[in-house]
């Protein structure tokens, strides 16, 4: 079964306060497009490690992000976890 973004942003804005890198104060919108980089990269790019990913998804983050958004290194976590998650969920059609 394939991703769903909507599950997954479901998923992720019930549970991101739990997890280890949030900052209190921090909203769900702040982590998001981690969230979002990490599991569409771990589909689009699948078979390749987190790290063997990273400068490819650090260059599509960039490209995407407004002014407003954090860097990349503070939104690393969520994009790893978020990579993790489908990595432990995500089932390939035969």
């Amino acid at each position: 079964e394939e991703v769903n973004p909507t599950a997954e942003e479901i998923f992720w804005r019930e549970t991101f306060v739990r997890e280890p890198y949030y900052v209190k104060g921090r909203t769900f919108e702040y982590y998001a497009p981690g969230f979002r980089i990490g599991w569409e990269g771990r589909v689009r790019l699948d078979g390749r490690s987190f790290e063997g990913a990273e400068p490819e998804l650090k260059t599509d983050y960039n490209l995407t992000k407004s002014e407003l958004d954090p860097d990349w290194k503070d939104i690393r976590p969520a994009a790893r976890a978020a990579w993790d998650r489908v990595d432990r969920n995500w089932k390939k059609k035969p």
